[in-house]
């Protein structure tokens, strides 16, 4: 009786493989400490996801399919969604993924007026890429 019943349980469950892999600077090819990283695809509700360690690396146990791998970092670009995508068979782990991040670029200077004078408690912000934000007692001409 408990070998038809363990038979049934097992029979009905997926075996899972690991995806594994490591995520880096682009710039300093360093590793990146916690960086979200899941799999999006027709089997997964959400819960295939993790942060990678001390040493960049992550592992995420995943049922047979295909998946688009989400890479998230504050600081740091969205990678191409369309070039990272992974095959899970059963009965195979895949390769393991190497990911870059490219930093967003840091902007330094000063705010000038018309006139070549400082503005004082002018303030930046990238909302969308290549866009930028102003805020303070003055908006910016930009030239």
């Amino acid at each position: 009786m408990r070998a038809a019943a363990l038979a049934f349980l097992l029979a009905g469950t997926a075996i899972a493989q690991t995806v594994t892999g490591s995520v880096s600077n682009a710039v300093t090819r360093q590793p990146l400490t916690g960086v979200s990283v899941g799999l999006a695809g027709p089997q997964s509700a959400g819960s295939l996801q993790t942060k990678t360690d001390s040493t960049g690396s992550f592992r995420i146990a995943a049922p047979a399919g295909d998946y688009a791998v989400i890479v998230l970092q504050p600081g740091f670009d969205l990678p191409n969604l369309e070039t990272l995508k992974v095959h899970v068979e059963d009965g195979r782990d895949p390769a393991p993924l190497e990911v870059t991040l490219t930093p967003y670029p840091k902007l330094s200077g000063r705010v000038l007026d018309p006139e070549r004078h400082s503005l004082a408690g002018i303030q930046r912000s990238r909302r969308k890429r290549n866009r930028c934000t102003w805020s303070g007692a003055r908006r910016p001409t930009l030239r």
